[in-house]
């Protein structure tokens, strides 16, 4: 037997994967600490599978510990670029079109999920911060680097405005999943008491469960308004802000009667390690 060749730590093919899962498990954990966890949900995975999950796990970490890694200025040519100022409309466009598609060539793409934003915004935003940030110099074979503007400038309002429709939607289809996504674990319900989210989502059940459905949804936002400020405890930013308008719809009983509401409603949020949650809300139909 080659010296090189490792034994099996049993003559059971399954117990051997989990043995050597776990010394796996224990190499990731002894290498990265607590950033590292492995979540399968509610069903096992087969050992051969967790095997094979764990070792392309090594293999990426080894790969990202010893890439080299350039600026992604450098890395696409070096392009001499004028400053915004430079520019007039027209010519702002085509430099920023140029730039867009001199990045998508190499891989490398500007998401953009809100806005939208002015040219020159965008423009600004590339040749000053982006192109001087740091990628690998290789990209894995049929791999893309996205980049997502919002995760450097967060838009709060159009965050906040978000919150406010997928909520009421949530609540209008009775969808615990919308509701429980945006609500904080610690409440504040009637006469400023503290609940938790669990107990305010029974009670939301317990109202949903008392009609037969909703119908004629019809909704405003009029306001959306934010503060922000620094959180001394670890400089995080923090925030608060609200969300109000009128919302009208029908609540149908089991016998067919139905129950109008028209309201106002108003969502109260804070800004927790970068998300918006609800802590509190008036909603017609939940008093």
């Amino acid at each position: 037997m080659d010296e090189q060749e490792e034994l099996p730590f049993s003559e059971d093919p399954a117990e051997n994967y989990s043995i050597e899962n776990e010394i796996l498990k224990l190499k990731l954990q002894a290498q990265y600490g607590d950033s590292f966890s492995i979540e399968t949900g509610n069903e096992q995975l087969p050992p051969h599978i967790e095997n094979q999950f764990l070792k392309q796990m090594i293999a990426i970490e080894e790969k990202f510990n010893n890439a080299e890694f350039i600026i992604i200025k450098d890395k696409i040519g070096n392009p001499q670029l004028p400053d915004v100022a430079e520019l007039n409309p027209l010519q702002l466009k085509d430099a920023l079109d140029y730039i867009t598609n001199t990045l998508e060539q190499h891989n490398l793409y500007l998401n953009i999920l809100d806005g939208p934003y002015p040219d020159e915004v965008i423009y600004t935003f590339i040749t000053k911060e982006l192109l001087l940030k740091e990628i690998e110099k290789e990209l894995p074979e049929g791999m893309h680097c996205n980049f997502i503007y919002e995760e450097f400038y967060p838009n709060h309002q159009a965050d906040l405005t978000k919150i406010g429709n997928e909520f009421i939607n949530a609540w209008y289809l009775r969808e615990e999943a919308g509701i429980t996504y945006y609500l904080a674990q610690d409440m504040i319900h009637e006469a400023e008491r503290k609940v938790t989210k669990e107990q305010v989502l029974q009670k939301i059940k317990n109202i949903w469960d008392a009609f037969y459905a909703f119908e004629l949804l019809e909704y405003k936002i009029y306001e959306v308004e934010h503060t922000l400020y620094n959180n001394n405890d670890n400089d995080a930013l923090a925030g608060m802000g609200h969300i109000e308008g009128i919302i009208s719809y029908n609540a149908v009983l089991d016998n067919g009667d139905v129950v109008p509401y028209k309201q106002p409603f108003k969502l109260y949020c804070g800004l927790v390690y970068s998300q918006w949650q609800i802590f509190n809300f008036i909603m017609p139909g939940y008093t």
